[in-house]
């Protein structure tokens, strides 16, 4: 039997089917976002750092993101995109070596924050060249998936990033006795994970057919960039949906780098003092997993019957389940079981309700003629990124000001402002429905 031929084969199939390169690809988009947006959190409590500090420096990690939507236009200037790709995943690696050399120096949080700055402007180009790439080079039939195919390996990448990388990071930390050792090995691992995704995508994206981009100027690249944001808010009705797209997440964006902090700050001063692995079971792990359960029922309710019906049962399921932090702030349970219960409540009302918010972020996204167009997606992205990077950086000085119990009655009030630009953002009631 000819064995070289069959392997040919199968190393063509490799290489030029998409399945065998979106997974890479997209994975390295997920678990970019969650070592800016979840893993830095940790880090910076663990380097000593009070809360309202974590939560500044992290709110400003979302910085680059504000830009993402002129970026996809300039990646087609300077090399091929599958270029950008590789040389992005190598550089995202090279900014984790750095992260952890600075872990080991005194005060080195400035160093930290340094290299996870450029680690975000990077993910940034990253970002945008990965999703140009899909769009020129997946069949019709996997775009129209792209939400689903985005939210799927963001739920793997949180899975590896915020639950067995941390849990990791937890035992080795009671074992060694040496904080900074074990975080120097979780940014050394993300930053080998990095390394290998570079040269899988070196080996297995395909070499796309040139185009021609017509005029290759650097003004002809910005107005581009330009273009779908004037489009978006030259559409009718902009007002109601850029609030929309700004406080629908409000009380997640408030809560979300403060529950986390919640989770693992001392007794005294009124967290449940979960350890790394402690906290990588319940959010990473089992949070993680009623999130995606969350996702999947909001998906099939919304594919059944269009986001229309299920808008208010899923903003109100978003908001409420916020009331765990309540109870866990009032009684401070010490079982492990009732906090991952409590968790499970949390995670499956996100899961649920921000599929509304996911749904009407495609449906902004979409043209005349119905396709869902990347370069406005990133115009919704920037416009919650810099709702993040807001009310994060707020989110700790008024936990530092209030204490968590007095702050998670806060966020509980704040889903009025949610429901508020519910009740008057106009959306296509059959979005998200399957025909």
């Amino acid at each position: 039997m000819n064995y070289s031929h069959l392997l040919h084969r199968f190393e063509g199939w490799l290489k030029g089917h998409p399945w065998a390169w979106i997974p890479t690809a997209f994975l390295a988009k997920g678990v970019s976002v969650v070592s800016l947006t979840v893993i830095s959190v940790l880090a910076f409590k663990r380097l000593g750092l009070d809360n309202a500090m974590v939560c500044l420096l992290v709110a400003m990690l979302y910085l680059p993101w504000l830009l993402r939507p002129l970026v996809s236009p300039l990646v087609l200037r300077f090399m091929s995109l599958r270029r950008w790709i590789v040389l992005c995943q190598l550089g995202m690696a090279v900014a984790l070596f750095c992260v952890a050399w600075n872990v080991s120096l005194k005060g080195g949080y400035m160093g930290v924050m340094l290299w996870l700055v450029v680690h975000s402007v990077v993910g940034v180009v990253h970002d945008a060249a990965v999703d140009k790439y899909f769009r020129m080079n997946a069949p019709v039939s996997v775009r129209r998936s792209f939400g689903g195919i985005t939210s799927v390996f963001f739920r793997v990448a949180l899975l590896f990033g915020q639950g067995i990388l941390l849990m990791v990071v937890g035992n080795m930390e009671t074992l060694t006795r040496d904080v900074a050792g074990a975080w120097r090995f979780l940014f050394h691992a993300m930053a080998f994970f990095f390394l290998l995704l570079a040269v899988v995508n070196l080996l297995l994206l395909p070499k796309p057919a040139p185009f021609d981009e017509g005029d290759t100027s650097p003004l002809s690249y910005l107005s581009r960039g330009m273009a779908p944001v004037k489009e978006f808010f030259s559409q009718k009705g902009v007002v109601p949906i850029s609030l929309f797209l700004l406080l629908f997440l409000l009380p997640e964006q408030l809560v979300e780098k403060v529950g986390m902090l919640f989770l693992v700050d001392a007794g005294h001063t009124g967290g449940l003092a979960l350890s790394p692995q402690e906290f990588g079971f319940v959010q990473g792990t089992i949070g993680v997993f009623a999130l995606s359960v969350g996702g999947v029922l909001g998906g099939m309710a919304v594919h059944r019957h269009g986001v229309g019906r299920w808008l208010w049962p899923m903003a109100l399921a978003f908001t409420l389940t916020n009331v765990v932090y309540l109870f866990l702030a009032a009684y401070m349970p010490t079982n492990i079981w009732l906090v991952s219960l409590c968790m499970v409540v949390k995670f499956l009302g996100l899961g649920f309700g921000t599929t509304a918010y996911a749904v009407n972020m495609i449906a902004f996204s979409r043209d005349d003629s119905g396709e869902m167009r990347t370069e406005r997606f990133a115009v919704c992205s920037s416009a919650m990124a810099l709702a993040t990077l807001l009310f994060t950086a707020l989110s700790g000085y008024l936990q530092e000001w209030l204490g968590y119990y007095r702050f998670f009655w806060l966020v509980l009030f704040s889903s009025f402002i949610t429901w508020l630009v519910t009740f008057f953002v106009k959306v296509d009631g059959s979005a998200g429905k399957k025909v």
